[in-house]
């Protein structure tokens, strides 16, 4: 399969809405704000290498306003599968906020919901990283009358190879702990 290289990887497909004011500052809404969806995937023998930073950013920010609209963030999966590869030098982080922020007090604010951030690699696949940067946090501001509620996302690592190795090894150490074993880590650092 291919292997293309490059320095850095950035990935954005996040949302914010607009802010609104009114004459008499307080019946304006702001829009709400979804996140999309990002999707990488090796698989077959191919790989991808990241000499550098890895960013994706799928954040649904709702912003100022009198009255503030939802955030909702979306989905990213990263996945290695059937022999497929994917080397993050430097790392990968991941936004997946989803909600409200401001400076000043509403009068009212809608929800907020993190997305979906998914890590997946198979028996055969493989992801390496010097750090993983997951959040998929959700956050709505104070508000002088009502706000909705704050729910955060889903994170899920899955490397299977990982819990098998662990079945097998000897009580006392690591699954890093022998060379062997390090080499065929789904998801390393």
């Amino acid at each position: 399969g291919a292997t293309p290289f490059v320095s850095n990887l950035s990935l954005n497909s996040r949302a914010d809405s607009g802010g609104s004011t009114s004459p008499t500052g307080l019946t304006a809404l702001s829009g709400n704000a979804q996140g999309g969806s990002v999707n990488v995937t090796t698989r077959g023998g191919s790989a991808l290498q990241v000499g550098g930073n890895a960013t994706i950013d799928v954040a649904g920010l709702s912003t100022a306003s009198e009255n503030i609209g939802s955030g909702a963030g979306g989905n990213v999966t990263v996945s290695a599968l059937s022999g497929g590869a994917m080397t993050f030098s430097d790392g990968i982080s991941v936004n997946a906020f989803g909600g409200s922020l401001s400076s000043g007090l509403p009068q009212t604010a809608g929800s907020g919901t993190g997305g979906t951030v998914a890590i997946l690699a198979d028996t055969s696949g493989s992801i390496g990283a010097a750090y993983y940067d997951l959040d998929a946090r959700a956050n709505v501001v104070n508000a002088g009358g009502s706000n909705g509620i704050a729910r955060g996302g889903r994170i899920t690592m899955t490397a299977p190879a990982i819990v098998r190795a662990a079945a097998r090894r000897p009580a006392g150490t690591s699954p890093c702990s022998r060379t062997k074993e390090r080499s065929a880590l789904p998801i390393s650092s």
